[in-house]
């Protein structure tokens, strides 16, 4: 079995890429329960790292990648609206139109500047004038990110060969300016102040690029520990809470009647058997203009104090009263409320019923106020 599995998109991406740089063995591999795969080849005289992962099925990208051997170089480009500068200097390459348009950060900045030269920088500009240009270097490698956007609506797009060639014709120059200017001037200082220089030259830009490695990596284990772990801690608690929830929950059984709990002396009826048993829910809309001259608490508070007295009227005529007081449960918003009051009667006999309440409310009354008869088996 290929191990593709049923990914064809990825399959027919990388069909793409065997055919430009040849058809050297596919490593795949995990990353954050996604799969990836990477390809090594060459590509007019030059070995070149293809990458391709894919996050959630959603989004899958290539990456195609120039080693630049040991030379600590660091570049990336970003739109001029991202402020962050990533931990090295800005480097301003003298383009109005470049520089107005992105923020361009690396080293060694005479480097860096060397190899984005004018033609590079016209081809970012009329590219990605609308988004983060995907070209970076770092850990010996500058790479070109191309993203082919898939949905569950929308498939992959395809990417022949000749698309693949062109990506790479605009990558390749880039890495060999980076690699002749970075060997330029380390050879120009070897020759001005002697090989001891140019090594500690190198040395330098060697610790710089590790203590950003490992600052980034800090970061990264310090957002975990501080933001991450514990949201996905508290998703999964949630999500197992929901769960048990959603398993165990008895569905709510919908009201036969509804009562006007504003109006004086309204009456409803429903039909229910002896030996089943009818509860109530209770559903109010307050006024907004009530949180305005009251918070919540002292709203719910009074409303709280009100008394709901409940009277079943039997197919006989007789009649019994039990209290159905509000505890408070159920509020959806500051406005709304919707609870299952704890009161209940057992039918005794079978035929038409009726139902009153009498309601005393305390200091404040809702703009709306509806009691729902529900029948259901006793026990149920």
């Amino acid at each position: 079995m290929s191990i593709f599995g049923p990914n064809e998109d990825v399959r027919t991406l990388f069909t793409s890429v065997q055919a430009v740089i040849g058809p050297g063995p596919i490593v795949d591999e995990n990353i954050g329960g996604d799969p990836c795969y990477h390809l090594h080849g060459q590509y007019n005289g030059h070995r070149i790292h293809a990458f391709v992962s894919t996050d959630g099925g959603l989004l899958f990208s290539v990456r195609f990648g120039v080693p630049l051997g040991d030379r600590p170089i660091t570049l990336r480009v970003n739109h001029r609206k991202n402020t962050r500068i990533h931990g090295v200097p800005e480097v301003r390459t003298g383009d109005a139109q470049f520089d107005g348009l992105f923020l361009l950060n690396g080293f060694p900045p005479s480097v860096v500047e060397a190899a984005l030269d004018g033609p590079t920088r016209a081809w970012l500009v009329e590219q990605f004038a609308a988004r983060e240009p995907p070209l970076t270097a770092e850990a010996g490698e500058v790479t070109l990110n191309v993203v082919l956007v898939k949905s569950l609506s929308n498939a992959a797009r395809h990417m022949p060969p000749a698309e693949v060639g062109s990506w790479l014709e605009q990558l390749l120059p880039i890495a060999d300016r980076l690699a002749s200017a970075f060997d330029g001037q380390r050879d120009q200082i070897g020759r001005s102040q002697g090989p001891r220089a140019a090594e500690d030259w190198v040395r330098g830009y060697t610790a710089a690029t590790q203590a950003r490695a490992d600052q980034r990596s800090q970061v990264r284990l310090g957002l975990y520990a501080a933001v991450i772990a514990p949201v996905m801690l508290a998703l999964f608690v949630g999500a197992l809470a929901l769960g048990l929830v959603l398993a165990y929950r008895k569905p709510k059984v919908p009201p036969v009647a509804q009562l006007d709990l504003l109006r004086t002396g309204a009456e409803a009826s429903f039909q229910a058997r002896a030996g089943q048993r009818v509860t109530f829910r209770t559903s109010m809309q307050l006024d907004p203009q009530l949180m305005i001259e009251r918070n919540w608490n002292e709203t719910r508070n009074l409303l709280m104090a009100s008394r709901i007295e409940v009277v079943l009227i039997a197919p006989d005529g007789s009649k019994k009263a039990v209290p159905c007081p509000l505890d408070g449960r159920g509020v959806e918003t500051s406005e709304t409320w919707n609870q299952d009051n704890d009161c209940s009667f057992d039918v005794a006999q079978s035929g038409t019923h009726g139902i009153q309440a009498t309601v005393r409310w305390f200091k404040v009354a809702p703009r709306a106020a509806v009691l729902g008869v529900v029948v259901q088996e006793a026990g149920g």
